[in-house]
């Protein structure tokens, strides 16, 4: 009696197993086989039955994902890219639920697939100027992989890089917006692949047409397009654009110039260095002194009231290591040829630094380092 019993329970399992192994090949065969309104009813029955659920919720993904312009396809499923993310989403807790789960990675390259397609399919939003629409999709994207860069970068761009808009919806930062851009951009080409080059004209042409004025951001943009893209046609217009609209991008283009081809600072030969970035804080901390200087008529690294260029930079919320001050003009040449003729200035803007800020108060001015 125990042995047919026990011969019971091992048809039963053996049933069971070539059930689900039937199952999952018939799923994949019909996709295979182009037959994806079937596909999708199998998956839609194996999910309900929890019969094989994961690869059938990862193959109508895929399905939704691909066929998001197929009018039968959008007739079940009117938010078909949606619903694919939605399956990918349970797909991704799953995996965090269940690591030692071997399913994820036998299937990392159909699941990078449905991400892909989503991508693009928003991306055709952005195109359109549907940026509304866009932005759900790349909001659901960053809800499932929010370590994931390129996604707070596409919301910013979608948002036309309001910075108010733009952190309001990532619930970051402006620190760590910009950290996140300047790592992302620094790496166009790993993030974007071939449409690195693209991406960063494109954006600038955003930044430049909505006025932004967001110096740090847009000198990100510029100075990796310029480094990374030199072929790029539009990379010394953008920047001549922008130069005739903001001083402060004249002169780090001239600091970056003197950096990129070494110089001689007081007899001392300097070597080639990494651009600048323009910094949101260390900008705003030397204009602050420079108006001071002007409305006060010191002239000085330390304060009227004793303050150190550290100090100043502390109170705005950043660092420094690195003051040049200078007086006497209102031209920009002028005051960087100034700085560049004098060796301790000079040593100063050939530093082993990743980040500027500058500002001006009357003929006074002050350009920090970091």
């Amino acid at each position: 009696m125990k042995l047919i019993k026990k011969l019971i329970l091992v048809n039963i399992a053996f049933f069971f197993i070539i059930s689900i192994a039937f199952s999952q090949t018939k799923v994949q065969k019909l996709y295979e086989g182009k037959k994806y309104k079937k596909c999708l009813k199998l998956c839609d029955k194996n999910i309900s039955e929890k019969k094989n659920k994961e690869l059938s919720i990862l193959f109508k993904s895929i399905i939704l994902s691909e066929n998001y312009k197929n009018k039968e396809i959008v007739e079940l499923y009117p938010n078909s890219v949606e619903e694919a993310l939605k399956g990918i989403s349970k797909i991704e807790k799953n995996r965090v639920n269940n690591p030692k789960d071997k399913f994820y990675v036998n299937n990392k390259r159909r699941i990078k697939k449905v991400v892909s397609n989503s991508l693009i399919y928003a991306d055709e939003f952005l195109e359109k100027a549907e940026n509304s629409e866009a932005l759900k999709i790349y909001k659901k994207l960053r809800k499932i992989y929010p370590k994931e860069k390129v996604y707070l970068y596409k919301i910013s761009k979608a948002h036309l890089f309001n910075k108010g808009k733009t952190l309001k919806t990532l619930n970051v930062s402006v620190r760590k917006y910009h950290s996140v851009m300047y790592s992302l951009i620094r790496n166009a080409r790993k993030h974007f692949k071939k449409s690195a080059m693209y991406e960063l004209e494109s954006s600038l042409d955003i930044l430049y047409e909505t006025k932004s004025k967001d110096l740090e951001l847009i000198s990100i943009f510029l100075v990796f397009l310029n480094k990374d893209f030199s072929s790029s046609k539009k990379s010394n217009k953008l920047y001549d654009n922008f130069q005739e609209r903001y001083w402060q991008i004249e002169m780090l283009k001239m600091v970056n110039d003197l950096r990129a081809k070494g110089c001689v600072c007081g007899g001392k030969k300097m070597e080639q260095k990494h651009p600048l970035i323009l910094n949101s804080c260390l900008n705003r901390t030397s204009a602050k002194y420079a108006r001071l200087m002007n409305k006060e008529g010191h002239f000085s690294h330390i304060g009227p009231l004793g303050t150190s260029p550290w100090e100043r930079a502390k109170k705005e919320g950043c660092r420094a290591d690195g003051e040049n001050i200078a007086a006497g003009s209102s031209f920009v040449e002028v005051t960087f040829n100034q700085w560049k003729n004098s060796p301790g200035h000079c040593k100063n803007m050939m530093g082993n630094h990743l980040k500027m800020g500058i500002g001006r108060g009357g003929k006074y001015w002050v350009q920090m380092f970091l």
